[in-house]
């Protein structure tokens, strides 16, 4: 499967059983960790077989987990599920957990909400070896760039259907296309407010323009003017506007709590920045070189 998608690394989640245990029914039994005292029945973790590369990648919970793996020891999310260092594990094929052994194990809590992450135990491939029989559930592929619609084609091929094949971008914040949509908003105002401006400003100041142009004046200094004064306009009017939404986002942040003051630092600086120098590149664009000359009557 990894020669038909662009994949760097793999990683595969397994669980593990007994050895010589049989499959009833499709079915084969799991080896798992026996849940807190008195709940033993139906409350064990699922021994998860992972990468402890894969586990160091989520942040606080990671790299803990990963250290203990590599000890040779099985990670379980419950103290309670540790008696004196050590785990119990079981077959979950034993609902009466007659015959159980025991294997050092060390407690990390609030594992990553992923998959079956929170629900399971986990141990690394080289100690899932030697406590029994591995059966991947799962494979993992990182991947270098995004795969084409042919090795799409050719992974669905392999499995006979795609409907278990994913591939994951990781997570995709809708905030993104509102602050794109505000800056969008932004542009269109400001370009809207700064013409207005600056025809106004021409049509008043046509006779002055002519009699410059009379002077010796160069043909492209109405087209100057015009773009320094959109820009000016426009970079005047997005500074008060990021002070004033500014003020207004602090003094919401500290009235409702909320526990994060994120300043977007890009749309900022597409609004103070690329915003005036658009405006006044369209003034530059638009506004014609001569004029007519104009009969100057006072």
């Amino acid at each position: 499967m990894a020669g038909l998608i662009p994949a760097e690394k793999t990683y595969e989640i397994a669980e593990v059983s007994w050895p010589g245990e049989k499959s009833y029914n499709g079915w084969t039994p799991g080896l798992m960790a026996m849940g807190p005292p008195g709940k033993e029945g139906d409350s064990g973790y699922p021994l998860l077989v992972v990468d402890p590369d894969y586990i160091a990648r989520f942040p606080e919970y990671g790299p803990k987990a990963a250290a203990a793996m590599r000890d040779g020891k099985v990670v379980v999310s419950d103290p309670r599920a540790l008696k004196n260092g050590l785990v119990a594990l079981t077959s979950t094929a034993d609902q009466m957990a007659t015959s159980t052994k025991p294997h050092p194990g060390a407690v990390v809590p609030s594992p990553p909400t992923i998959g079956l992450l929170p629900m399971s135990s986990l141990a690394s491939p080289e100690t899932a070896k030697k406590l029994g029989d591995l059966r991947v559930l799962q494979v993992q592929y990182d991947l270098s760039r995004e795969p084409t619609d042919d090795e799409y084609g050719a992974v669905a091929k392999v499995l006979g259907h795609d409907g278990e094949f994913t591939v994951e971008k990781g997570y995709q914040s809708p905030a993104r296309l509102w602050m794109l949509g505000l800056l969008g908003a932004a542009t269109v105002v400001t370009l809207l407010g700064v013409a207005i401006s600056v025809s106004l400003s021409a049509a008043e100041g046509r006779a002055d323009l002519a009699t410059l142009a009379a002077v010796g004046a160069p043909p492209r200094r109405r087209r100057n003017l015009a773009a320094a004064q959109a820009w000016v306009l426009g970079q005047l009017g997005c500074l008060l506007g990021v002070g004033v939404g500014a003020l207004y986002g602090y003094t919401a942040h500290a009235a409702f709590g909320s526990p994060h003051f994120v300043i977007p630092w890009q749309e900022i600086g597409g609004i103070v920045v690329v915003v005036p120098l658009f405006a006044g590149l369209l003034a530059w664009l638009l506004t014609r070189s001569r004029l007519p000359m104009v009969r100057r009557v006072e």
